[in-house]
């Protein structure tokens, strides 16, 4: 596909077609990396069907990024009547939170950007989570300037936070730790999908 020259392709993955999962990556954190790889395995394995954004090329700048992203998540909500969705956003892949907030659809944001730092659009939709009943995981690590302890703890979401760890969710020079981080968030994944699958 092409937007903007700005070169991706969609893989699908066909599971069940009423449980559909879009897979976001980040800037410079492609969908290949650990935490998003072993997510969509972790999903893959329960049955979901998944659509998985790759980049060809970087997406000049954050507005493109989100127009790209937030087309995705609008033909996701369009399927038809029932089936459950979920969106795997990391980092970048977390500027469709508010777009998912204003749809309903339930999502495992992975070192989203809601610090000072960030994007506002998407610390406010961190927040707007609180009571919302769109079930919801925040992940990030004390060392990322993009994580905001406050914001997600007042999100109302699930969230799992790694203290040291930078914006990768890794310790650097404690590889024990950072494969430990891989297995609790991919867990976390997978059970927050089987919460949706319960709603």
């Amino acid at each position: 596909m092409l937007w903007s020259m700005v070169h991706y392709e969609v893989r699908s993955h066909s599971g069940d077609p009423n449980r559909v999962a879009l897979i976001l990556p980040g800037s410079g954190y492609t969908a290949q990396g650990s935490l998003l790889s072993y997510a969509g395995q972790a999903l893959r394995a329960a049955g979901w069907s998944s659509k998985t954004l790759v980049w060809d090329a970087e997406p000049e700048g954050l507005s493109e990024a989100s127009a790209v992203y937030g087309d995705l998540v609008r033909e996701l909500a369009a399927t038809i009547s029932g089936t459950r969705h979920l969106i795997v956003g990391k980092s970048l892949g977390t500027l469709v939170l508010p777009l998912a907030l204003e749809l309903s659809i339930p999502g495992a944001w992975l070192t989203p950007l809601i610090s000072e730092h960030g994007v506002p659009e998407v610390r406010d939709a961190a927040l707007g989570l609180t009571g919302s009943g769109i079930p919801a995981l925040l992940v990030g690590g004390t060392a990322d300037m993009l994580w905001d302890s406050e914001v997600a703890s007042r999100s109302g979401a699930h969230v799992i936070e790694v203290s040291d760890a930078n914006h990768s969710l890794e310790v650097p020079g404690d590889w024990r730790r950072s494969w430990a981080i891989l297995g609790e968030v991919t867990a976390a994944v997978a059970d927050l999908a089987a919460e949706v699958e319960r709603d």
